[in-house]
Formats: structure tokens, C-alpha cells, sequence
């Protein structure tokens, strides 16, 4: 009602009796008279309208603060998990070498007994031999997601030049889809533990040295870290050539790859969507894959100041290749020191990281092929 009043409304002495309730006077002496005793508010909404936005600024403020203490917590854990070391003991070799042709190839088949319908064609192990053990055996290590079929090609042409090939599939790689008409996800590599793929590696070389007279090993990527562990731990490998290592996070301080390491290998996998030109490799990457291959690759480094136990070792960098330091792998190339490691470089020509696989659009076997079987065969 006193909000429907104007300038022009006035009360006076002659206003009837029943419109006392509404005299300013009886209500400014309430205000005024201390003595006056407390009457109920005459505005009851008034509290409403004044203390409402108070309260909701209250529970803002304390869902702010609830917000920034979890926020806060989990980073403190993040931070503590990418910190808190992740051991590399337990990589080195538990060597097991075959010493006939005949032991070998039975090995080779107790390896891949489990290799069932769940494997995808393709990508099943490969074991190219001549019937007898030769001068010259190769080990090849495929890439991370990939498998034997990426140097199915690559390893013929060895066979036709004499050596019997190796190539074993990873663990947990080349794993058929749910229709069995093609190539899995990269989920499946979310398993995989660095122990596994030393034990692959080991198993690979402990085939070998039964196939022929000189062990040879080729890998490209987490097969090039593959390939380095062998140089570090077999001393009965007489050549190593590394291709393309993948040793750390490209393009990042070292402290990010040990922080990665740390972290992931700490808490559940999970995948990196991505793309794949191949029908036999699974599209993205797994967490638990690269912390893996970063760890075997930690673990040869702080071994390297022994020096290689192979014979004859060579990296191969490529210099349009985005997922590799190179830095990193030649500092780590040199930190093995006066063993007679030599680093050689692809020649420029716009190749990808992939440079052994036929299918990759942008690779060039011609060109490379080539230059890895002369380095295979005479070294640096």
C-alpha cells in the first residue's frame, strides 16, 4: 500500500477513524522511540528480497572453495605419481640360446603355439628359413602397434639373398577385430609391460642363434628401442642397426618423458585417438605402450656407460621424422662411447617415421631398402 502513495497523498486529523492504521506518524515513532517496543516487520517479504542473493553468493562461495581444494588435491597426486620413480630393474637378458637349426625351429613354434584365431592373418609371426641354418640370420622387431607384416617385405628380400628371418609378433600386437575380418584396437596393447617385451626380445634372439652363424637385428621405432636392449644385453648378436628409435617424447624436455613414465605407468590406460593408413596396425596409441618403450629405452641408457655387449651397433635416424628426437638418440648413440656406435642419416627426401613399411603413402622402399641391407650387411 505505501508503495502505491505519491507526492500528492497526504494524511490529516480528518481522516476517518478506520484508515488509523495507515498514519506515517505511528510508524516513524516506531523508528524514532527508543523506548517503543518491538513490533513485527510490516514488510514480512522485505528479509526475502534483501538476504537471498547473500545466501546464494554464501553456497557459491563454498562450492568454489570445495572446487579448488579437489582441484588442488588431485593435482598435488598427479604431481606425486609423475614424480615418485618408476623402476627399470628386472629388464636385463635371461638368455636361453638354441644352438641347432632344429631347436631353433621348434622353439619358434612353442613361441607362437598361442598365436589362434584371435591373431589377424597378417599378422602372424614369420619365420623365413632355407631349410638349415645359414650364414646369416636377421631378427626383425616391428614397430609399437604394428606387426610382422610391416616388414614382410623388407624380410623377403633378406631371404633372397641367402639369410634366414625372424620375425616374431609382439605381445598383445595383431590381434584380430570381433569379426575376424580385420586388424583389432589399440586397446589391446593396454596390457603391455616392458617386461613382456624384453622377454620378446630375448625369445627372439634365443631362436636365432640356431637359425644361422651370424645374428643379425633390424628395428624401426619401439623395435629400434628393442634393438637397442639387444645391443646393450646379447652378446651374441654380431650386428645391431637401429632404426628410428623411439626413445622419449619428441620435442620435449627429458623431464616430461619421466614425468610421462612415472604417471602413466601408475594409473589406468588409456588411448590417443589417431589414424592408421594400415589395415594391419592397430589406429592410435596406447599410454601403456609408449610408457613401456620409454622405459626399456631409460633402462639401456643407464646401462650404456658399460658399453654395447653386440659386436657392431648403428643408429639410423631419418631427418623428416616428427616422433623421434634426435638429439636424444645421438646423445644416447655417444654415451655408449669409443664401442665403435656410428649414427647414419636417411637422406632427405620427405619420409615418414615409418620408413620400412610398403603401405605407408609417403614412404619410399626403394630408396630405403637398400641403404638398411647394406648397413645390415657391412655395417658403418
Amino acid at each position: 500500500m505505501f508503495a502505491a502513495m505519491t507526492d500528492d497523498d497526504t494524511i490529516s486529523d480528518s481522516t476517518p477513524s478506520s484508515t488509523a492504521p495507515l498514519q506515517v506518524e505511528s510508524d516513524t515513532n516506531l523508528d524514532t522511540d527508543p523506548d517503543a517496543s518491538p513490533q513485527a516487520n510490516p514488510h514480512p517479504t522485505a528479509d526475502v528480497v534483501t538476504t537471498a542473493p547473500a545466501r546464494w553468493r554464501r553456497v557459491g562461495r563454498r562450492v568454489l572453495f570445495w572446487t579448488a581444494i579437489v582441484i588442488a588435491a588431485v593435482l598435488v597426486v598427479i604431481a606425486v605419481l609423475a614424480i615418485w620413480p618408476t623402476s627399470t630393474s628386472g629388464l636385463g637378458s635371461d638368455p636361453d640360446p638354441t644352438t641347432s637349426y632344429d631347436e631353433a625351429v621348434a622353439r619358434f613354434e612353442q613361441a607362437t603355439a598361442d598365436e589362434g584365431d584371435d591373431v589377424f592373418e597378417p599378422c602372424r609371426s614369420q619365420l623365413l628359413d632355407h631349410g638349415e641354418a645359414t650364414d646369416e640370420v636377421v631378427v626383425l622387431f616391428h614397430g609399437l602397434t604394428n606387426c610382422p607384416e610391416q616388414f614382410q617385405e623388407f624380410g623377403t628380400e633378406l631371404y633372397d639373398q641367402g639369410a634366414n628371418v625372424l620375425i616374431l609378433r609382439a605381445p598383445r600386437h595383431g590381434l584380430a577385430n570381433s569379426a575376424d575380418d580385420g586388424i583389432g584396437g589399440v586397446s589391446n596393447v593396454d596390457g603391455i609391460t616392458a617386461s613382456e617385451l624384453v622377454d620378446y626380445a630375448d625369445t627372439s634372439i634365443d631362436i636365432a642363434t640356431g637359425l644361422g652363424d651370424e645374428v643379425k637385428v633390424l628395428g624401426l621405432s619401439m623395435g629400434g628401442v628393442l634393438a637397442n636392449w639387444t645391443a646393450q644385453e646379447r652378446s651374441d648378436v654380431d650386428r645391431v642397426v637401429a632404426v628410428a628409435p623411439a626413445m622419449s617424447i619428441p620435442g620435449m624436455p627429458s623431464f616430461l618423458t619421466t614425468g610421462f613414465i612415472n604417471l602413466f605407468h601408475k594409473i589406468p590406460a588409456f588411448d590417443l585417438p589417431g589414424e592408421s593408413n594400415l589395415d594391419h596396425a592397430y589406429a592410435g596409441e596406447s599410454t601403456k605402450g609408449l610408457v613401456a618403450t620409454f622405459t626399456i629405452a631409460r633402462a639401456v641408457e643407464k646401462a650404456s656407460d658399460e658399453g654395447p655387449a653386440a659386436k657392431d651397433v648403428v643408429v639410423v635416424l631419418n631427418p623428416n621424422d616428427n616422433q623421434v628426437d634426435p638429439d636424444v638418440v645421438t646423445g644416447f648413440a655417444e654415451s655408449w662411447g669409443p664401442a665403435g656406435v656410428s649414427v647414419v642419416l636417411l637422406p632427405d627426401a620427405g619420409l615418414p617415421h615409418d620408413v620400412i613399411d610398403p603401405d605407408q603413402p609417403a614412404g619410399d622402399p626403394e630408396l630405403v631398402y637398400p641403404i638398411l641391407i647394406d648397413l645390415l650387411e657391412n655395417g658403418r
